[in-house]
């Protein structure tokens, strides 16, 4: 699935309101985007060239906001396939489990809340 950029501009809102640089509020607003789930896990995001005049700022903004998004994991991207939402990103979520081997081989069991 793929989301084109008028239609993640609409999705948007006015994000441009705030304060802080235009990347880290862009970068807030399509965090919003997938953490409430409207961006599915792997969903295709426009090219920043495609996204940046849509959104009247410069390439280098969406940059920096899509990686600011992949520092926090919620992007991935990959040379020539473009950039995506995290598989397992998005959506409420609980409780993780975080399963690690402890002394002697003993399995330790610690669980990491995500809300």
């Amino acid at each position: 699935m793929a989301v084109v950029a008028q239609d993640l501009a609409s999705r948007l809102g006015d994000w441009t309101k705030g304060t802080g640089p235009l990347y880290s509020r862009l970068a807030a607003a399509i965090a919003r985007l997938v953490d409430d789930g409207v961006l599915a896990p792997g969903t295709l995001l426009p090219p920043e060239r495609r996204l940046a005049p849509v959104l009247h700022v410069s390439r280098t903004t969406v940059v920096a906001a899509y990686d600011r998004l992949k520092r926090s994991g919620r992007l991935v991207s990959r040379q020539g396939s473009g950039t995506r939402v995290t598989p397992g990103a998005g959506g409420p979520s609980g409780p993780t489990a975080l399963v690690d081997r402890g002394p002697k081989g003993k399995r330790a069991v610690a669980f990491a809340l995500d809300w």
